[in-house]
Order: structure tokens, then sequence, then C-alpha cells
């Protein structure tokens, strides 16, 4: 009977905590997890809820001591790791977050989350075949996986693989239509390849879907100026300066 009591308690703690998440009140849910872990100190969704918290506000040092107290908790759960190599590669500890990332994928073969990260930081690092490598086991585990598609196509692109790089851009558009980043990665390997147009759609593609993305406006007015179309290209450079006089504005 106790034990429902406390089952129950933990549920209803857990339903305010959610609630105040939703509401945006993270100061308030930290505390009340801290309440709770005074009590209960292996608490793992109170740990993991903290960590999130933490990792939105980049308090990178804290999350970090925080997961290595849940990796004491539960050391064979993959999550953890793959959730502490994100730390320290958001900290630019690459060597650290590969081997948090290696042994998420040690307990979890098939962890294809973790093989993506793996490949982030790979890349990062200019191993772009690595990176290559470990993006496709991703999508080899999850193959409607666009994001990996689509750093494979960045790596060619490093490489100058450029119709290796199209053929995964191409990919990337098909799983997700409103991929704005893909577009605009296309764009340029169109451009390498000399198909100024069809590089100029894709860049019109990407600022369909966002209106913000001032590299893209900063790229077609480069190739507007190729095709010596520079009143057109003054135009587009303007969107520019009003993006970065917006950001300017919202950051004050």
């Amino acid at each position: 009977m106790k034990k429902d009591k406390n089952k129950l308690k933990k549920e209803n703690d857990m339903k305010v905590i959610f609630s105040l998440i939703e509401l945006g009140k993270f100061e308030n849910a930290i505390k009340l997890c801290e309440e709770i872990l005074e009590v209960n100190p292996q608490c793992k969704d109170c740990l993991r809820i903290i960590i999130m918290i933490n990792m939105q506000s980049k308090k990178w040092h804290e999350s970090v001591d925080l997961i290595n107290k849940l990796i004491n908790i539960e050391n064979n759960n993959a999550v953890n790791y793959n959730l502490k190599g994100v730390i320290l590669y958001a900290m630019n500890e690459n060597s650290n977050a590969i081997q948090n990332f290696e042994k998420a994928i040690e307990i979890k073969f098939d962890y294809s989350e973790a093989y993506y990260n793996l490949g982030l930081v790979l890349q990062k690092l200019n191993k772009f075949k690595d990176a290559i490598n470990s993006y496709s086991k991703a999508i080899n585990f999850t193959n409607n996986y666009s994001e990996a598609y689509n750093n494979i196509g960045n790596c060619f692109l490093e490489i100058k693989s450029i119709e290796n790089a199209l053929k995964y851009f191409n990919k990337a558009i098909e799983l997700n239509k409103d991929f704005s980043q893909a577009y605009f990665n296309r764009a340029l390997a169109l451009k390498e390849l000399n198909y100024i147009d069809e590089a100029i759609k894709n860049y019109d593609k990407a600022l369909n879907i966002n209106n913000n993305f001032a590299e893209a406006y900063n790229n077609k007015g480069n190739l507007l100026i190729d095709l010596k179309m520079v009143k057109e290209a003054y135009v587009w450079k303007k969107h520019i300066k009003l993006i970065q006089l917006l950001n300017s504005y919202l950051d004050n």
C-alpha cells in the first residue's frame, strides 16, 4: 500500500513538473525536482529534467555533473552516454564526446541518433570520410533520417565530390520538403557544377521556407551579380541588412 502511495505521489509530482515546464516556469520545475532529489537522490526522471533545462540554458558544466550522477545510477543506459556526448560536444570536448557516443553505440548497436551525433563530431574535426561512415550507419537504422542525408551531402561537398553531394541533398529534400538548409546546400552544389539558374531556384525555395535566411539572400545576390543582374542583386542584398538590423534590435 505504501509503495502504491509513493508511486501515486511521484506521478502527481511529475505532472506538476511537466505543467511548470509547459508554462515556461523552468526555475520552479528545477526547484521541485531538487526537493524530490533531497528525499530520493536516485530519482532518474528528476535528474534528466534538470539536465535538459540546464542544456537549454547552456549550463554545460552543471549538466556534466548531473549526467555523471545519472550514469552512476544506471551505467548501462545508452541514452545517458549519448546525452553526455551531446553536452561534451557543445563544450568542444570532442575526444570525450566521441568516447561517449561510442559507448552508447556499444550498449545499443542500432542507436541511430548516437551514430548521427558521432558523425557531427567527426565532421567538425574535418574527418569527412569517417563522418560519412557514421551518418550512413545512422541511416541504416533510421532510413528516413533527412538530417543525416543532408550532412553526408555536406561532407561530400567538403571533399569536392559534388555529384555525390547532390544525390544526398536530393534525398534529404525528398524526405523533408520543408528542409530549407538542404535546398541551400543543394544550391551550393549546383553552383559548383555551374548550374546557376537551378542554384538560384534552390535559394528561392530555401527563402520561401525561411524568409530570414540571410546566407541564402547573400548567395543569391552574388549569383545575380555573376549574371550581371546588378540591380536585382542590390535588392536581395538589402534583405541581409534588414535581417541584421532586426536581429540587432531583438538582441537589445
